[in-house]
């Protein structure tokens, strides 16, 4: 990730020749990186997508051309001595018009406001068209003898969906697979980031933690040592020299006794 962001800053530079420049990528600082990043990517895409207004632009003439003859198609009317056959040919002229309604709508509602946008509804656009180019044929293999216009329209639709579909090389340029492999890079360091700042605050945690322990541990030692130094303290170790004298003389007591018996013992024998 690094290296790459490295490669787009070298370049970048080159093309600025600006003493202003630090020296080094990686010295910039986490924010710095941020911001620098986010303001070659807007740039690109700022271009990209002026170039897509522009085109877009262009095709207005072709589009409302193509629009005039799907009208023009719409409006034209047969009459077969078959009706059951005219009823047909009408009914697949009917379905040939809506796939390629539906196509042109596409077009019309492609959102150029910013990179994703555009695009998505572009291969929306994209792929409506190819739908139409490719489910129409049918339709239109069935309608094309009976309707004057209808070569005129397949021609100017053809040319303008070649057209169209000759911009996709442009968008899905190095340019963009490059602004798109920034973007990946600029999420992995906002995750990375975000992961630091997440371990640094459970770290502080863990340290605020320990220091409360140490307090504590501090605590509780003052307080047996305070103990230790208390009048009662001294009164309970006096009473346990006491009780090892009491039982020092019950010991002298028990022998002398047992010395006793055993003298009694003896007369009585």
């Amino acid at each position: 990730m690094f290296e790459f962001l490295r490669k787009i800053f070298i370049r970048e530079k080159k093309a600025k020749e600006t003493k202003s420049e630090p020296k080094d990528f990686l010295i910039l600082r986490e924010g710095e990186i941020e911001q620098y990043v986010r303001a070659i990517v807007e740039r690109e895409e700022d271009k990209i997508l002026k170039e897509a207004q522009d085109f877009f632009f262009s095709l207005n003439e072709k589009l409302s051309d193509l629009e005039k003859s799907l009208t023009n198609l719409e409006q034209e009317n047969i009459s077969l001595p078959d009706k059951q056959a005219e009823k047909v040919v009408s009914s697949k002229k009917q379905e040939f018009l809506n796939k390629m309604r539906m196509g042109i709508e596409k077009v019309r509602n492609i959102d150029a406001s910013n990179l994703e946008k555009f695009f998505r509804t572009y291969e929306e656009a994209l792929r409506s068209l190819r739908e139409a180019n490719a489910t129409s044929l049918k339709e239109f293999i069935a309608i094309k003898n009976y309707y004057s216009s209808s070569k005129d329209f397949l021609e100017k639709f053809k040319d303008f969906f070649e057209v169209f579909f000759s911009f996709k090389e442009k968008i899905k340029s190095e340019k963009s697979v490059e602004i798109q492999e920034l973007k990946k890079c600029l999420s992995d360091f906002m995750w990375i980031k975000s992961e630091i700042s997440s371990k640094k605050k459970e770290k502080e945690e863990i340290s605020r933690k320990i220091v409360e322990k140490k307090k504590e541990v501090e605590e509780k030692k003052n307080e047996l040592l305070s103990l230790e130094n208390s009048e009662e303290m001294n009164k309970l170790v006096e009473l346990q020299k006491e009780k090892m004298k009491i039982s020092y003389k019950e010991k002298e007591l028990a022998s002398i006794c047992v010395e006793r018996v055993s003298k009694i013992d003896y007369i009585l024998k």
